[in-house]
C-alpha cells in the first residue's frame, strides 16, 4: 500500500513536471509573439511619426512664407506711407511759407 502512495505521488510529480514545462513553453511562444508584435507596432508608430512630422514642417514652411510675404507687403506699405508723410510735410511748409507771405 505504501508503494502505491509512493507511486501515485511520483506520477502525480511526474505530471506536474509535465504540465509545469508545458505551460513554459507556451509562455515563451507568447512572449516571442508579443515581441514580434511590438517590433511591429513600434514600426508603424515611426512611420506614422515620420508622416506627421514631414507634415509639421510641410506647414511650418508655408506660414513662414506667408509671414515672409506679409512682411515684405508690410514694409512696402510704410515705405509708401513714409513717402506720402514726406511729401504731405512738403505741401505743409509750402502752405505755410505761403501763409506767411501773406
Amino acid at each position: 500500500m505504501r508503494r502505491k502512495g509512493v507511486l501515485v505521488l511520483v506520477v502525480i510529480a511526474f505530471l506536474l513536471c509535465a504540465l509545469n514545462i508545458y505551460f513554459y513553453l507556451n509562455n515563451l511562444n507568447l512572449k516571442q509573439a508579443i515581441a514580434g508584435l511590438d517590433i511591429e507596432k513600434e514600426k508603424e508608430f515611426k512611420n506614422r511619426l515620420v508622416k506627421e512630422r514631414a507634415l509639421i514642417k510641410k506647414d511650418l514652411d508655408e506660414k513662414y512664407r506667408a509671414d515672409l510675404v506679409s512682411f515684405e507687403a508690410m514694409h512696402k506699405r510704410l515705405e509708401i506711407e513714409k513717402t506720402r508723410m514726406k511729401e504731405l510735410q512738403g505741401k505743409l511748409k509750402k502752405f505755410e511759407k505761403k501763409e506767411q507771405k501773406d
